[in-house]
């Protein structure tokens, strides 16, 4: 595995620990300004600043998010890279209502940073809820 593989890998598993800490900010710097999500069923996020609108605009206090990310394909051409990973999630809304669960495919498009570092530049998430 390159430097770059595992640098991107790290994107990943630090939006998992920031997304089950709550750590809002720590989530949306992983993003680029001009980052867009693609969530099914949502209009599309054009910016960190809307996705962070949606995200603390629907986040209740004592809600709690668990996650699992399976990499199935990480590829890196020059400053970009691609990730393909299958995620399971449980998200309980608020205390004490039923957990929210979703499992599916996600494609993430990451921008090398000038200087270092990653970027979320377009993330799909193709999940879809558990029933």
């Amino acid at each position: 595995m390159t430097a770059d593989e595992t640098a991107v890998r790290e994107v990943i598993a630090s939006w998992a620990r920031a997304a089950e800490a709550s750590d809002y900010d720590a989530v949306f710097a992983l993003i680029a300004e001009d980052g867009v999500l693609l969530i099914a069923g949502l209009p599309a996020f054009r910016s960190r600043k809307e996705y962070a609108a949606f995200v603390l605009g629907a986040v209740k206090p004592g809600r709690s998010f668990k996650a699992t990310f399976d990499i199935r394909d990480i590829s890196v051409f020059g400053d970009w890279a691609h990730v393909w990973t299958r995620e399971r999630s449980e998200v309980v809304r608020e205390p004490g209502a039923a957990p929210f669960r979703a499992y599916g495919d996600s494609l993430n498009v990451l921008r090398r940073l000038r200087g270092g570092g990653w970027r979320i530049a377009l993330a799909a998430n193709m999940m879809a809820m558990e029933v």
